[in-house]
Parts: C-alpha cells; sequence; structure tokens
C-alpha cells in the first residue's frame, strides 16, 4: 500500500495545529550594553538568548548600545506560579512564589574584552500563549578583564587576543584592549 506524501504531510499540519496543542509566546528583549559608572554604550557586542549552552538567536549592538532579541517559546518552558502567572525559566533569584525552571536562560554579551553572563529579567505571562516582553541593560564594568585559563599566558594572549577567555569571569584588572 503507498502513501501519498501530500495527504501524510497535511494531516501532521492539522495535528499540529490542532487547539490546544501547544501555545507559542512571542518573546521580545531588547536592551543596551554599557560600560562603567558613565554608561557609556558599546558598539558593536553580541547579545544572545542562550538555554543550556544552546543558543536560540543573537543581534548585535548599535550606535547606542541597543540590541533586540525576538523568538517564539513553547508553552512548556513557562511554569504556572500559584497566582496562575505564568513565568519563563531563567536563572535565581527566582520571583516571589515562582516555581524553579527546568531549562535555565541566561544572556550572554560578548565585547572585544570577553563574555559574561547574566540572568533574564523576571518574564511572565498572564495566560498561555500571551506576547511577552521585557528590556535590561547590561553594564560592563570600566575595568573589565575576562579571567584566562592558564594566567602564565595571560599578557601573551591579551596581547595577541589568539586564546579566547572563559566565559562569564570578571576582575579587578585594566583591561588592554581600548573603551569604546
Amino acid at each position: 500500500m503507498k502513501c501519498n506524501p501530500t495527504l501524510v504531510i497535511s494531516m501532521c499540519l492539522v495535528i499540529l495545529a490542532t487547539n490546544g496543542c501547544s501555545y507559542l509566546h512571542d518573546l521580545t528583549l531588547v536592551g543596551q550594553v554599557l560600560r562603567g559608572a558613565d554608561r557609556l554604550p558599546i558598539v558593536g557586542a553580541t547579545v544572545a538568548l542562550l538555554s543550556d549552552n544552546h543558543e536560540h538567536c543573537s543581534s548585535t549592538t548599535d550606535d547606542h548600545g541597543r540590541w533586540t532579541l525576538s523568538l517564539s517559546i513553547n508553552n512548556r518552558k513557562f511554569r504556572p506560579d500559584k497566582d496562575g502567572r505564568y513565568w519563563l525559566g531563567s536563572d535565581p533569584p527566582y520571583p516571589d512564589r515562582a516555581p524553579r525552571a527546568k531549562d535555565s536562560y541566561t544572556i550572554r554579551a560578548t565585547t572585544d574584552e570577553g563574555s559574561l553572563e547574566c540572568p533574564l529579567p523576571r518574564i511572565s505571562a498572564s495566560k498561555p500563549g500571551e506576547a511577552v516582553s521585557a528590556s535590561m541593560w547590561i553594564l560592563v564594568d570600566a575595568g573589565f578583564q575576562p579571567e584566562y585559563a592558564n594566567p602564565e599566558n595571560a599578557k601573551t594572549t591579551e596581547q595577541s587576543h589568539a586564546t579566547e577567555p572563559a566565559v562569564g569571569q570578571e576582575s579587578n584588572g585594566q583591561s588592554s584592549a581600548p573603551a569604546r
């Protein structure tokens, strides 16, 4: 017996489109990457949304350090709290009464000096399928300098930029890269 491929594809689409199977939340994150107490914009930084080391989407900052990330997230990534709000899983601190997430989401900002990761702001929806948005600033310390896996090579790698820095590390040393 032979199956018609068009029929099989049509049946799959009907099953996926059936109401109640799953909702998607259109998530929009906006923000700025800024440096130091003067909060100067960092131009050309890459900002990415991650979960479990998987990059979902990324954006490059503009002349004002602004970035935007947009994607659709399945409602299973949102967890209901006791009051009926749905919270997107993120790293601690968790909102009051929000359940702990199975998959945690973080934002990674990568500049010429290195990368750092930070948790998402608190993001919730009042009902399944609702579009959600959040905004945040990523403030890079004026003395940001990544720590290297091998401190003996730090001077060499700072000068040549041949080795990638460890993700999410900060120190109080002075950066060898020029500030933007």
